[in-house]
């Protein structure tokens, strides 16, 4: 009842909000992914400023607790009144007003979601299927999720590699005709910036020049980890340099002073001096490909992960030869040579064909309809 309401009081409001006059040259920019302006959403919004367009981010994670829905709340309302005066909405999650509101006819929306190809199931391919009693959790309670229309109101859908379509409409619910294979600004970043960015820092961070550098960059989960503590303990610091980077909701419980921080540099770009990535069930390993990296995938909960989340892709399928269950596993293809004629077949199948132009198809995109 209370999700029915909140939704109908949203339409009130947006019924007004709609009177005002809509700025064909504006381009509106929203997340609760992220607190900051990602990377993707800057690449896309610079150059359409250049090009003498306005723009507006507004991005701010959801959090959990009565307390901070209410902060969010008031956030939601900004949100409408950028959407309702906006000719463009850019966004890389779930927006509640995108979905859930009857727009003007010529609002355009463009969903780049925030991963370069869905190795994980999400939106609905979850409902149902993960247990949820929060009715806020809008991506796991199904009956909270039809109320609120999931996933609704896209005009065109940025994807990464053709092989992945399935699993974008069964996750986005929509045809495949709304997919757009560009593939994400962060692909373009990454080839642009790779040789540049292991510059800078390899003259901040000298020791990252003298032994071979492993990033383990884990996926999230719900549940503590103590094989992260139990990896670190085993690690041969005497030969490699470890960087570790959580997902920003699951923090490092230990401390090691071993450990690399690279401070000031963000995932992306510590992946320009990883000489090997190790991750998981992240969608990290396909950026870690576009650099042609050498992967390692530690999959110490294996069958946990899998029945309690799912993945479209299975490494242990798809890529058995570079898969661990143990940590020992890992530190053994750490030392011996690396074979990467399987990982050359996936990337060819799975990583967006257009790399080095995704940024360029997608403002072009973002164009047309702002000139229509």
């Amino acid at each position: 009842m209370i999700i029915y309401l909140y939704k109908y009081h949203l339409k009130f409001i947006y019924f007004f909000l709609k009177l005002l006059p809509v700025n064909k040259k504006k381009v509106t920019f929203l997340s609760r992914q992220v607190d900051d302006e990602s990377l993707d959403f800057k690449e896309i919004r610079k150059p359409l400023e250049k090009k003498g367009y306005k723009t507006k981010v507004l991005c701010k994670r959801m959090k959990r607790g009565l307390k901070n829905y209410i902060k969010y709340n008031f956030h939601i309302y900004r949100q409408m009144y950028h959407i309702a005066t906006s000719k463009v909405c850019v966004i890389d999650s779930y927006i509640i007003p995108i979905s859930v509101l009857k727009h003007k006819k010529g609002l355009y929306v463009l969903q780049i979601w925030h991963s370069i190809g869905k190795i994980k199931k999400s939106g609905y391919q979850t409902l149902g299927h993960r247990k949820s009693t929060n009715v806020f959790d809008f991506e796991n309670n199904k009956k909270t999720a039809m109320i609120m229309q999931m996933h609704k109101n896209y005009n065109n859908i940025i994807a990464g590699g053709k092989s992945f379509n399935k699993f974008y409409c069964e996750s986005f619910n929509c045809d495949e005709s709304l997919l757009l294979n560009y593939g994400l600004p962060r692909v373009d970043v990454l080839l642009r910036e790779e040789k540049k960015t292991k510059k800078e820092i390899n003259k901040k961070y000298p020791i990252t020049t003298k032994k071979l550098n492993v990033c383990y960059l884990p996926t999230f989960r719900k549940y503590d980890v103590p094989e992260l503590k139990d990896f670190v303990n085993g690690f041969d610091f005497d030969k490699f340099n470890l960087i570790i980077r959580c997902h920003p909701n699951q923090k490092i419980d230990f401390e090691c002073d071993k450990l690399l921080e690279l401070e000031g540099f963000s995932t992306i770009d510590i992946l320009s001096i990883a000489d090997y990535v190790i991750t998981d069930y992240s969608a990290v390993a396909l950026e870690a490909m576009v650099l042609d990296k050498k992967i390692i995938y530690y999959l110490f909960d294996h069958d946990r992960y899998l029945s309690e989340n799912g993945t479209n892709l299975d490494p242990l399928k798809n890529l058995p030869q570079k898969c661990c269950m143990r940590k020992e596993e890992v530190f053994e293809m750490l030392n011996k040579k690396y074979d990467k004629e399987d990982l050359e077949e996936f990337r060819k199948k799975y990583l967006p064909e257009n790399m080095g132009k995704c940024t360029k198809l997608i403002v072009n995109k973002i164009v047309e309809q702002l000139e229509k």
